[in-house]
C-alpha cells in the first residue's frame, strides 16, 4: 500500500480479507490520505466492524464458510 501511494493516487481498496483492508487503512492514515479513500474488506471479523463502526472501513462482507460448504445434495 505504501509504495502504491507514493506512485499513484489511490481512490478504492478492495482487500481479499478484513486484515489487508486495515493495514491498508493503517498506511493510508499515516499518510493523511484515509478521508479520500474508500475501503473494503471481506470475512466480517470483530476488528473490521469496529472499524466500520469508527467509519474508516466502508464496507465488509462476511463469508458463511459452513454454509459455502453444505451440499444440498
Amino acid at each position: 500500500m505504501e509504495n502504491w501511494m507514493q506512485s499513484s493516487k489511490i481512490d478504492a481498496v478492495v482487500a481479499n480479507n478484513d486484515e489487508m483492508a486495515i493495514g491498508a487503512i493503517m498506511a493510508l492514515e499515516s499518510e493523511g490520505k484515509l478521508k479520500d479513500t474508500v475501503v473494503a474488506g471481506i470475512d466480517a471479523t470483530p476488528a473490521a466492524l469496529d472499524m466500520m463502526k469508527e467509519g474508516k472501513l466502508k464496507v465488509t462482507v462476511f463469508q458463511d464458510a459452513a454454509g459455502q460448504g453444505k451440499s444440498e445434495y
